[in-house]
């Protein structure tokens, strides 16, 4: 055994990372594994996982489908946060629904003392706009959490928010700004983690009916990650596809033309590593994670168990735990050739990448 990949799920949701990073950091120290490595959305990474266990990670693969932020939103990976006045709009609603009376504090300044507000005043419609040039006690918005709403509005008569630009660009050059970044951006900080911590970067992207047309190649210059594998949409019945499915994904499934034509596109992009549908179905060899289950007064072994995706669908083997690696290994469905010839096979090892970091 040379690597391990822990991927989705999001790996990092159990304990913010912590259990993850003990994981990767028993698969370096203990196991001696040259390659150690992780697919996640990057939603949940903080700088200081890095600074404890990147040490013993060697890639982090990043899912980025798209590098328009209003197509992540579409197909599920916007960030879901609010930048300064989405937020102030998001509490206007809840002032209404908790009927507590809504006021405006605004201090003009050298950076929106053009500005015009009235028709975003008039959407808001506030009992009060308190307009002055110096600050006055009130909650910035990001402060402000929506369980606390109805807690305290039997109790509150007025809830004052300070905004003093309707324009994002102003509030974060005067302070206001939220600090929350899109899907996008946080792609970029996890680049510039990867390099300052010595991890190597790659990009994952599924290519579907929202992307399909999308030219990425100055994106993936910048950010010049080690590997770039794009995917394409694959239906996988029980997950996302058919009865029961968690997801449906079959309105983002694109034909193999519209693939090849994304592909066609990006044929200058050294670091483009392709995987069509043919390619990934038995070129895996998938582990899910182990799940121990009370049974009356045992508990029973649910999990560990191999996936096979020949079918279309994700079938167990039975658990290494019970019949070992050998016997469940045979139904796993892993087809050794197709793993080579897709390209599985690289250079995983940081300290064989020989990076410039």
């Amino acid at each position: 055994m040379e690597k391990v990949n822990f991927s989705g799920g999001e790996p990092f949701l159990q304990d913010r990372g912590e259990y993850l990073g003990r994981l990767v950091r028993f698969c370096k120290q203990e196991l001696g594994l040259p390659s150690v490595s992780i697919v996640s959305n990057g939603s949940l990474i903080r700088e200081r996982w890095f600074v404890k266990y990147g040490q013993y990670l060697d890639i982090l693969a990043i899912s980025c489908d798209s590098f328009n932020e209003d197509v992540n939103v579409l197909i599920g990976r916007g960030q879901g946060r609010l930048n300064h006045v989405e937020n102030l709009r998001k509490l206007r609603r809840w002032c209404r629904e908790y009927r507590v009376a809504f006021k405006i504090n605004s201090v003009i300044n050298r950076f929106n003392v053009d500005e015009d507000m009235r028709a975003h005043i008039q959407e808001l419609n506030p009992v009060r706009w308190k307009v002055s040039a110096s600050g006055s006690p009130t909650v910035p918005p990001h402060r402000v959490g929506g369980n606390s709403f109805g807690e305290v509005e039997m109790y509150l008569d007025i809830l004052a928010i300070s905004c003093d630009s309707f324009n994002e660009d102003v509030n974060v050059l005067i302070g206001r700004g939220q600090g929350r970044l899109n899907h996008v951006e946080n792609l970029r900080k996890l680049r510039r983690w990867c390099r300052e911590y010595r991890v190597a970067f790659k990009i994952n992207s599924v290519i579907n009916r929202f992307n399909v047309d999308e030219d990425m190649r100055a994106h993936i210059q910048e950010l010049n990650p080690v590997r770039w594998k794009v995917f394409q949409c694959l239906l996988i019945d029980g997950e996302n596809a058919g009865e029961g499915a968690l997801r449906e994904a079959e309105r983002f499934v694109i034909s193999k033309e519209e693939f090849q034509g994304f592909l066609d596109r990006h044929r200058g992009v050294p670091c483009l590593v392709p995987e069509c549908n043919d390619k990934m179905k038995d070129s895996y060899l998938i582990l899910d994670e182990y799940v121990s289950v009370p049974h009356g007064h045992a508990r029973s072994r649910q999990a560990m168990r191999f996936l096979n995706c020949r079918e279309g669908r994700k079938d167990p083997s039975r658990s290494i735990l019970d019949v070992g690696v050998q016997e469940a290994i045979k139904f796993s469905g892993f087809d050794e050739e197709s793993f080579l010839k897709r390209g599985g096979k690289y250079v995983w090892s940081k300290a064989d990448l020989k990076l410039d970091w």
